[in-house]
């Protein structure tokens, strides 16, 4: 509301300040052409608005398009973490696994960031075929290092137990 305002105090001010002028203009030959220029002067007058209104939405257009890069950037940039902090997961529990003497056939890291950026370890899944001393040994490191217990998948011989195995971690998970 205030930008009409404004407006038409700018087209009022310029209409005075063009009568004023055609008034205190002497008659001849330059009556014609600042008659033209008084002319131009009002319309451009009357159409700073709309020049404004075109200039200022190609600025949130641009600026719009920043804020949409920057937050391609952004989801890019919370992949890579999430990647390489799952990639090191594994890693780090790959090399307690070899060196406390454990076979592990898979192990799976599921991290994810929060729109308060705050990175979440959601899941670790482990496929081995240990001793219930070596998961535990490993439950135990696992949730030292990382603040979760992870699912172990038991293999080979002992895949019966999987189900059973993969619920009591849970149920330590929830206790905790």
């Amino acid at each position: 509301m205030e930008a009409i305002r404004d407006w038409a105090a700018s087209v009022i001010a310029a209409a005075v300040l063009a009568g004023i002028t055609e008034f205190a203009l002497p008659k001849g030959h330059l009556e014609k052409s600042v008659k033209i220029l008084l002319s131009l002067f009002m319309l451009v007058t009357f159409l700073s608005p709309a020049v404004s209104m075109l200039t200022a939405q190609k600025q949130t257009k641009s600026g719009l398009d920043e804020l949409l890069e920057e937050y391609e950037a952004q989801q890019a940039l919370e992949e890579t973490v999430k990647e390489t902090l799952e990639r090191e997961i594994v890693s780090s529990i790959r090399a307690f696994a070899e060196a406390e003497g454990m076979a592990l056939a898979d192990v799976k890291a599921v991290i994810s960031i929060g729109n308060d950026h705050i990175v979440t370890v959601r899941r670790i899944e482990i496929g081995m075929d240990g001793t219930a001393e070596e998961i535990k040994k490993m439950d135990d490191y696992v949730f030292q290092n990382f603040s979760t217990h992870p699912s172990v998948l038991r293999e080979g011989r002992n895949a019966k137990n999987n189900e059973r195995e993969t619920t009591r971690m849970d149920q330590r998970t929830e206790k905790r």
